[in-house]
């Protein structure tokens, strides 16, 4: 009976087995497929260098904030009073200058009266054969030549001493004028008035003339200081016996 049963479970056994196999080869199929399906092979790093990053425009305002940044009413205003102080300056010694190249043109015109007299005077020594008249004669208008000469370059150095203080007068001026467009100016950035970019560029315009007319004062500077050195040298000159 149990051999018969054996017998009989043999073949139900071999049946479930068997079912039971090609299940399971069937999931391993398919998890080795789910497998190669998912596998994706690394991305390859990208070893390009960077686009570099977009530069930006500069706008009007950016560029009107480096060429002509903001200041305030007050350091404006401390300018103004220099710019006035400088101009009272100039002015004063403007005048001084003037007036004494009146008196150095007035020297000047009196020795060249002394020294034509003093010739007229040796000529006529030198007519008359007073020999001693026309030596005495002679050395005194050697003396006003000699004094005449300093005077000329006194007066030389005088013209350039005038010509620098007009120069500077001019250029207070000009100061002063940039310094009033632009204290305008921040009134009108204030008010955020569409008249802020022609005063800007007014602005500029009087700063770049004013500091034209400082370099032009410069030069003449250097002038007078090349016309005191001569007049120095010829002095010293002068007085050597």
């Amino acid at each position: 009976m149990i051999s018969h049963i054996t017998r009989s479970a043999l073949p139900l056994a071999a049946w479930v087995l068997l079912g039971t196999l090609p299940l399971a080869g069937q999931q391993a199929g398919t998890d080795s497929a789910s497998d190669v399906q998912g596998y994706a092979p690394p991305a390859e790093t990208d070893k390009s260098p960077p686009a570099p990053a977009p530069v930006a425009a500069a706008s009007p305002n950016s560029a009107a904030a480096v060429v002509l940044p903001r200041r305030s009413d007050a350091d404006v205003e401390q300018g103004i009073r220099v710019a006035d102080q400088a101009l009272n300056r100039a002015g004063a010694e403007l005048a001084r200058l003037q007036q004494r190249g009146e008196k150095t043109q007035a020297l000047l015109r009196s020795q060249e009266s002394r020294a034509a007299e003093l010739e007229a005077q040796r000529k006529k020594a030198d007519k008359e054969k007073r020999k001693s008249d026309e030596s005495a004669f002679a050395v005194q208008k050697k003396a006003v030549d000699r004094q005449k000469a300093l005077t000329e370059q006194l007066k030389a150095l005088n013209d350039a001493e005038i010509e620098t203080a007009r120069k500077a007068v001019e250029a207070a001026i000009a100061k002063q004028r940039a310094l009033e467009v632009e204290r305008t100016l921040i009134a009108k950035r204030a008010e955020r008035s569409p008249l802020v970019p022609d005063l800007e560029r007014e602005t500029l315009v009087a700063q770049k003339k004013a500091a034209g007319l400082e370099r032009d004062l410069a030069g003449k500077k250097a002038f007078v200081s090349s016309k005191r050195l001569d007049l120095y040298e010829a002095s010293r000159k002068a007085e050597k016996p």
